[in-house]
């Protein structure tokens, strides 16, 4: 090798030229313990890409990168229908978010402020780069917006309004908007709740109106089909018995007087007690027996002075509250039903006898005297009833029932297949209602207007409605039932009475309902009433 001859002053360069060729320099790495801003400085690609949903138009992109590195962050985005990625940002350290610092890590955040769509899948990626170089990108993440409906709805009521209860499974923010419409309207939103409450109480309800409602997942762009409607309406929940009053056993029948202010009941063996409504205390207890025949059913005046009995073959009339006997009164053979109009100053009494000609009487309760005989003969009639407007006089036995116009004394209707056994009335003003095999029928009108759910092989033993007709009580054997006729298939027992239950009644407010059982008790129930859900 021949000696070269260099001069001194150039030695540095030719050092420098020689190290450079024999490749004597430290290779590039990802590393990235260059310089950030020098040319041979090689980026690392973020790692541990993540996000957080805050809502369907925030995402929270985070990624890690080193904390002392100076370079721009590409952030990517594409959807499940696109085939590319697009670029959506570059931003700097400076822009994003620091979540944390773990040695010489730093977590950055970025929000993607774009609204996504709803059950779309999106995908996310990160690359850094400087002026010179660029990394990888990072793995995608994906993500998808999917909301779901209100779940496990419930509504309960009482007077107060209705509270509405439900469970959000959505796993980002959204707002849960409440919908509401009455009877034949139309759906208007309530109320949009966040979703961390879950229960809505509403106030401003009108008694007599249905209402329906339905729930609804719904954020700033998106929102889910709403849940199927519910239905609730103001009606009866449950009866309380808060009174009683305890008489003979063996009890047969009951009326009230007009005033409300006595009972009178009848018994086996022949027995008669007036009792004062009120109190429950006994204002005249006495028999009233015919040739071993016992009283069958009995009706006040309009005064509630005189009590009419009757029994097999006779009538016979007291004074009240004495009990004294002050006439007797032949209206024929097994007489079996007495009424009694219920206008003041008037003292009509209507009988009708059960043997051989069958003939229905007019009468005058307080002379005795005959007012008038109806020409028809009637087949097996039972009993018989005047209107509570002094109109109508009803006669039905096990074959026909019979309508007259008591002014004109002719004949309105008559109404076949009809049998007192089992199709006992109550008489309105302008309708006779029947109750059989589990419905109601208006019998005027000829249709059935409700339908009610016990056991239509037990007959009805009396029927009785409150003043507006919204509530109709019944009364069967071993029980007797409330039935709301607002909001069909609602239904209450009425507990507490033994054996056929006799005679039921609604107080004159239509508050309260009380009941004869056949052993003698007289039960009070109160009605509960509130919001309820409807099938």
């Amino acid at each position: 090798m021949k000696n070269l001859n260099i001069p001194v002053l150039l030695l540095p360069l030719f050092f420098s030229l020689v190290s450079f060729s024999c490749n004597d320099a430290p290779p590039l790495t990802l590393e990235n313990k260059y310089d950030t801003e020098s040319k041979n400085y090689v980026p690392r690609f973020p790692r541990f890409l993540t996000y957080a949903l805050l809502s369907d138009s925030v995402i929270a992109i985070d990624f890690t990168t080193l904390g002392v590195a100076k370079e721009q962050y590409i952030i990517q985005r594409r959807s499940q229908h696109q085939t590319e990625f697009t670029t959506i940002a570059m931003v700097s350290k400076d822009q994003l978010e620091t979540i944390a610092l773990t040695g010489t890590d730093r977590i950055n955040r970025y929000y993607d402020r774009t609204p996504l769509k709803m059950d779309t899948v999106y995908y996310y990626r990160v690359a850094a780069k400087t002026d010179y170089a660029m990394s990888s990108f990072s793995g995608a993440v994906s993500i998808k917006i999917t909301l779901t409906q209100p779940a496990s709805i419930s509504l309960s009521g009482d007077s107060s309004g209705v509270t509405l209860r439900w469970s959000v499974n959505n796993y980002f923010p959204v707002f849960t908007a409440i919908e509401r419409k009455d009877s034949g309207g139309v759906y208007s939103e309530i109320a949009r709740l966040p979703s961390y409450i879950t229960t809505y109480k509403d106030t401003v309800l009108l008694r007599k109106k249905k209402y329906y409602y339905r729930l609804t997942s719904t954020t700033a762009h998106n929102q889910t089909l709403p849940t199927n409607e519910i239905m609730i309406a103001y009606t009866l929940l449950s009866t309380a018995k808060y009174r009683e009053i305890t008489t003979v056993s063996n009890a047969n029948d009951m009326i009230v007087s007009n005033d409300e202010s006595m009972l009178a009941i009848t018994y086996g063996g022949g027995g008669v007690r007036v009792i004062n409504f009120s109190t429950g205390a006994t204002i005249s207890s006495f028999d009233a027996t015919a040739d071993n025949f016992e009283a069958n059913t009995c009706a006040f005046n309009s005064s509630n002075t005189l009590l009419a009995v009757s029994i097999r073959k006779e009538v016979k009339v007291y004074a009240i509250p004495s009990g004294t006997l002050l006439r007797t009164i032949q209206a024929g053979s097994n007489q079996f039903g007495l009424a009694v109009t219920s206008l003041p100053n008037s003292n009509i009494m209507a009988t009708v006898n059960n043997f051989m000609n069958e003939q229905v009487k007019l009468w005058n309760i307080e002379t005795g005297d005959s007012l008038y005989t109806f020409p028809d003969l009637m087949t097996d009639a039972l009993r018989i009833y005047i209107s509570p407007d002094d109109k109508r006089l009803i006669v039905g036995g096990d074959e026909e029932l019979h309508v007259y116009d008591l002014d004109t004394k002719t004949k309105l209707n008559t109404i076949p297949n009809f049998s007192f056994t089992l199709n006992p009335l109550y008489v309105s003003p302008s309708e006779i209602y029947t109750a059989s095999a589990g419905s109601v029928r208006e019998i005027l009108s000829a249709k059935t207007v409700d339908k009610y759910g016990y056991d239509p092989n037990n007959s009805d033993n009396c029927i009785a409605f409150t003043p507006d007709y919204s509530l109709m009580a019944t009364a069967v054997y071993g029980g007797s039932w409330l039935i709301d006729r607002t909001t069909p298939g609602t239904r209450v027992g009425l507990t507490g009475l033994g054996g056929w239950n006799r005679k039921i009644f609604f107080t004159k407010d239509g508050r309260s309902v009380y009941a004869l059982g056949q052993e003698g008790q007289v039960l009070f129930w109160k009605m509960n009433y509130g919001w309820k859900t409807m099938p």
